[in-house]
């Protein structure tokens, strides 16, 4: 079966109804399974970054 990108409108929409802190993050070419296993696509500075800004103790 291939992969299929998933639509920027899903992700917006599933975005709108998160609560706070919350930040889009659209990754060009990259299927939705892609940010599972293809280390080269995943943002790791940004969610580091994210994550020490919003669960610092």
């Amino acid at each position: 079966m291939a992969r299929t990108l998933t639509p920027a409108i899903s992700a917006e929409t599933a975005y709108a109804a998160a609560a706070e802190p919350k930040e889009l993050m659209i990754i060009p070419g990259a299927s939705h399974t892609d940010l599972y296993d293809r280390v080269d696509l995943i943002p790791f500075d940004k969610l580091q970054s994210f994550f020490e800004q919003h669960l610092s103790a």
